[in-house]
């Protein structure tokens, strides 16, 4: 990660770290139920506790918690769904289960899909996904 771009994810992280520790009343299922949504939501997800405790983002946690190790996470969390699957997942259904937008459940599918991790197949109405090739 160059430089400028380390500085601004560092910057990110702590101003959700700001953000979680001005929240002391949110409960944690509200917490959790944004940790599910979105890419703010799957960055929160990687703050620790330490670092919400003394207020300050890890120096490390930036090259850590990389886009792409965040991908291979929720691509993951999309296999382990399918995997529990009895029939093949359309892009709305992944999203209800493993959280994420539709819109990357769909490119998180396509790119699975690419790597021959799952398969595209028609269902009633419109497509699915399941794993096996």
């Amino acid at each position: 990660m160059d430089d400028l771009a380390e500085r601004f994810a560092r910057a990110e992280r702590q101003g959700l770290i700001k953000i979680v520790r001005g929240s002391t009343s949110m409960p944690i299922s509200e917490l959790l139920a944004l940790v599910e949504t979105g890419r703010t939501g799957r960055l929160l997800g990687t703050l620790t506790i330490a670092e919400c405790c003394e207020g300050e983002a890890n120096e490390d946690a930036v090259e850590l918690h990389s886009k792409a190790r965040l991908r291979e996470t929720y691509d993951a969390r999309i296999l382990e769904a399918l995997r529990d699957a009895d029939e093949p997942l359309s892009p709305s259904e992944v999203c209800e289960l493993v959280g994420g937008t539709t819109h990357d459940a769909r490119t998180a599918l396509q790119r699975l899909a690419a790597a021959k991790k799952i398969t595209r197949t028609w269902k009633s109405r419109g497509h699915g996904y399941q794993l096996g090739c």
